[in-house]
């Protein structure tokens, strides 16, 4: 190709007519020797037009097109021993004609090559303020800002360049992996399509979409994607890997091991196959087969994606599942736990299939061991790190249907226990009767089909068999008798003997009365806000605004600590899922958590007429609901906790779906509340839309504010001003307070503890 500078006029053109008129009477002069570089140059002969411009600079020192197009030519002959000569000479062409755009634009190339990415970008802008209609102009700059991972800048630059040349090939490629490394699918996926349209017998740009669809969740298309990327170049070996990736990801294991030993076929030293293929012989169980695989690749380890450090855990993992193959499954879950322990609480994104892996063989051994309970939580725990496993769903299914079966042989009656108040506990006896809230919890492996107190059958009994109610008390004991049905049709009965004594203490004090709670309490907050969201989602202006509020009120105004405050803006839906993971699961009875989400939400409607509610992180794709947040995934990494209380607060569309229903105007006192443990949601709305300017944060914020109480319940603090939203939203909002169902929760109160003033 011909420097940029012969295909258009610039001012260097102009510039450079005085310098070649007073030349013109040599046949064999500066211009000539010039022109015949060109020549040259247009042929790629880069060697022969270097000897040409330097004929020319003999000639005349000061000519500086020369010396510009000399620098360009040692630019495209890309050796980095001539990178240096190639700066030098657009920069002796800059100062003998500094307003020429394309000097500086040979110049920002060389610094790209050089790796002088800053120095690059500001010779790039030099040419664009000199010559702002140029195309080259804003691709180059646009890939400086790539190589920066600047991509918020460098897209506009590509856009740019795009408009100016609709067929800019280059450019579009460019903003496509810029869209691509921004996690931005849809918008990638576009460009891609174009790139193709415009050159549709190019392999590698079908390879190029099909990571875009494949990483966007749409795995039928980047299926065919990669199929045509085989069937145009079918020795790549590679986009077999990259195939196989797509077969494992839809759970045709045997379709992956194929793939991936075609990879092998055409280059056996694609250790990414070594590796690959590992995963899918472990799912379909074929232990000799993986360990086969695995050996290949140690002995070429230089080269194996086990010989990294990163990768360390993973050779746990094939020592485990070595121990399955030989039938010792406790010392294989010990090694598990070993390979667990080694990679870390933080998901990553480039070992997260393979630290599924772990989870898979942990929950098949459990399985193994009848421990199906500890199995599905395993199970649940990788679909929500990654919702592309249909083994495991089956898995989930299989557990469900044992348990059906148990159900029927179950001969063994329901267990039944008072959680609250304790038998021993004494009342203060300031009238005849005391209104007192009872929990009552019911469990049987089969599940609680009824409960009955005393004569009356109880309407909600919650998935984990908790029943919550209440009774007025009389001084001394006070007997109910419970019964329950599980549904296998087992029957128990328990009388259970509430002691009310006249006593100097009192679960029925006010908060102001309640003393101190302990010292030793942590409280600990994750604030989620999205605003800024792929198209077709419309983009948000409050939620991070309204975190930051709400973060500042309790760091100043409660006992929540910065150092124990996570803010997570416009982040993924790993990043957000990774942190409540990590943190839910490092705490112990000592800490609370309080869970903040402010954003996008969105409900589905099931077969039997249920909502299912979803929460819509910055990354998501508009209709894609393995994207999303939905309260599996949060039940999913919350349900081990070992926090004393976890508090979600959602301000967000259709956000009542997230939880159950508890009864109204539960009262007890603090320290009962406290000391029982809760798993409860707070939510601006209930199958209903909600408006960005949020009176649900407004009138929470305003409470949490004007509040004088030592301890302030969360369900004290939503009554304070439930109501009031409700009355001030039109359409009307109704916002809920409930627990969440089937990880744990007991009733409790999650408390606010004010600092003191």
């Amino acid at each position: 190709m011909l420097p940029a500078i012969f295909f258009r006029k610039t001012i260097v053109s102009s510039l450079m007519v005085l310098c070649c008129c007073a030349a013109s009477a040599q046949v064999k002069n500066a211009k000539y020797y010039t022109e015949q570089g060109d020549g040259f140059f247009e042929k790629a002969k880069y060697d022969d037009a270097i000897s040409n411009y330097s004929k020319a600079i003999s000639l005349d020192a000061k000519y500086a097109l020369a010396y510009g197009n000399r620098g360009f030519a040692y630019v495209l002959k890309k050796q980095p021993n001539l990178i240096i000569q190639a700066i030098q000479d657009c920069t002796k062409a800059i100062s003998l004609q500094p307003v020429a755009p394309d000097f500086y634009f040979y110049r920002g190339e060389a610094y790209l090559q050089k790796k002088l990415i800053d120095s690059a970008i500001i010779d790039f802008t030099k040419a664009i303020q000199l010559g702002p209609d140029t195309s080259d102009y804003y691709n180059s700059r646009g890939k400086a800002y790539n190589q920066k991972s600047l991509f918020d800048l460098a897209i506009p630059d590509f856009t740019k360049a795009i408009k100016i040349r609709l067929d800019y090939f280059e450019s579009y490629v460019n903003r496509a992996s810029a869209y691509y490394q921004k996690k931005q699918y849809d918008s990638a996926i576009i460009d891609y399509t174009k790139i193709i349209n415009l050159n549709p017998k190019i392999a590698e740009n079908y390879n190029s979409r099909f990571k875009a669809y494949y990483n966007n969740n749409q795995l039928d298309s980047a299926l065919a994607d990669i199929t045509k990327a085989i069937n145009i170049d079918p020795y790549i070996a590679f986009y077999y890997n990259n195939r196989g990736l797509c077969y494992n990801s839809l759970g045709k294991y045997e379709l992956a091991v194929q793939d991936y030993i075609n990879s092998l076929i055409k280059s056996s030293v694609n250790s990414k196959a070594y590796f690959n293929i590992i995963s899918p012989l472990v799912r379909m169980l074929r232990f000799n087969d993986a360990l086969f695989f695995y050996n290949l690749n140690k002995e070429n380890k230089a080269n194996s994606f086990l010989g990294k450090p990163e990768y360390k855990f993973y050779n746990y993992f094939i020592t485990a599942f070595t121990q399955v193959s030989d039938s010792v499954l406790n010392n294989a879950l010990e090694t598990l736990d070993i390979s667990s322990k080694e990679y870390g609480d933080d998901i990553k994104e480039e070992t997260k299939r393979a630290y599924i892996d772990i989870l898979f063989l942990k929950g098949y051994i459990l399985e193994k061991l009848n421990r199906e309970d500890e199995a599905k939580i395993i199970y649940e725990k990788a679909l929500a790190i990654d919702s592309r496993q249909p083994d495991l769903r089956e898995a989930l299914q299989r557990i469900q249907q044992k348990n059906a079966i148990s159900r029927t042989s179950d001969k063994t009656p329901p267990e039944i226990e008072l959680k609250n108040p304790a038998p021993s506990r004494g009342f203060d006896i300031e009238a005849d009767n005391i209104k007192t809230q009872i929990t009552i919890r019911a469990k049987d492996e089969s599940g609680i089909a009824s409960v009955k107190i005393d004569t009356t059958y109880i309407d909600k009994v919650d998935e984990d068999g908790y029943i919550f109610l209440e009774r007025y008390l009389k001084p001394g004991a006070n007997t109910i008798l419970v019964t329950a049905t599980d549904k296998a049709g087992n029957t128990a009965s328990k009388p259970l003997t509430i002691n009310a004594k006249a006593t100097a203490s009192s679960t029925q004090l006010t908060s102001d009365q309640s003393g101190a709670l302990r010292s030793n309490i942590r409280y600990h907050a994750i604030f989620i806000a999205e605003n800024i969201y792929n198209d077709p989602i419309p983009d948000l202006e409050h939620p991070i605004n309204d975190a930051r509020t709400l973060k500042n009120i309790l760091q100043t105004q409660y006992t929540f600590d910065v150092a124990n405050i996570d803010t997570l803006y416009n982040r993924s839906r790993v990043e957000i899922m990774q942190k409540i993971d990590q943190l839910s699961s490092s705490l112990d009875s000592n800490d609370n958590l309080l869970i903040f989400y402010a954003g996008h939400g969105t409900t589905t409607l099931n077969r039997d007429n249920t909502r299912d509610g979803y929460l819509i992180p910055s990354d998501a794709v508009s209709g894609s609901k393995s994207t999303y947040i939905s309260l599996f995934d949060i039940k999913s990494v919350i349900k081990n906790s070992n926090a004393k209380h976890i508090l979600l607060i959602a301000d967000a569309c259709f956000s009542g779906a997230l939880t159950r229903e508890l009864p109204k105007d539960a009262s007890a006192a603090i320290k009962l509340q406290y000391e029982t443990t809760s798993r409860a949601a707070m939510t601006s709305g209930n199958l209903t839309t909600v408006p960005d300017v949020s009176k649900f944060l407004f009138y929470l914020k305003q409470k949490l504010t004007e509040n004088n109480e030592k301890y302030l319940s969360a369900k004290k603090l939503f009554d304070s001003f439930s109501e009031i939203v409700l009355n001030n939203t039109d359409p009307p909002t109704a916002p809920l307070f409930r627990g969440i169902q089937d990880v744990g929760d007991e009733g409790g109160q999650f408390i606010f503890i004010r600092k003191n003033k």
